[in-house]
């Protein structure tokens, strides 16, 4: 389940498992004006919460979040997947365990976005 938090106070949840949650999220993450007000994501999940919120100090900061289906390797993960100026953070919540991975990189400047095109 992934929560968004937003400048209003207000949380969002999308269960990014369902198709129809997980393409609304989808649907609102490629919204620029809607990125803006992220404060940030929450993934739940094994009755632990796994949060990053959005960096401060950044330019052209964007989050996105999605479901990994399981395959031979990996017992399945929701992941959250943040790029903020030159620098990508990746966080990894794992299905079969209340564990979780997280990723930092100096990615360089994003210049295409897959997810708004």
């Amino acid at each position: 389940m992934l929560k968004v938090n937003l400048d209003s106070g207000e949380t969002l949840r999308f269960d990014l498992d369902d198709e129809e949650g997980a393409r609304e999220w989808i649907s609102r993450a490629r919204d620029l004006k809607f990125q803006t007000r992220i404060t940030g994501l929450t993934l739940a999940q094994n009755g632990v919460s796994y949060s990053l919120p959005k960096p401060d100090g950044f330019d052209g900061v964007f989050l996105f979040a999605e479901s990994i289906i399981p395959d031979g390797r990996i017992k399945g993960a929701e992941r959250i997947i943040c790029h903020a100026g030159n620098v990508g953070v990746v966080l990894t919540a794992h299905n079969g365990q209340k564990a979780a991975r997280v990723n930092v990189t100096r990615q360089g400047k994003q210049r295409y976005n897959p997810v708004v095109g």
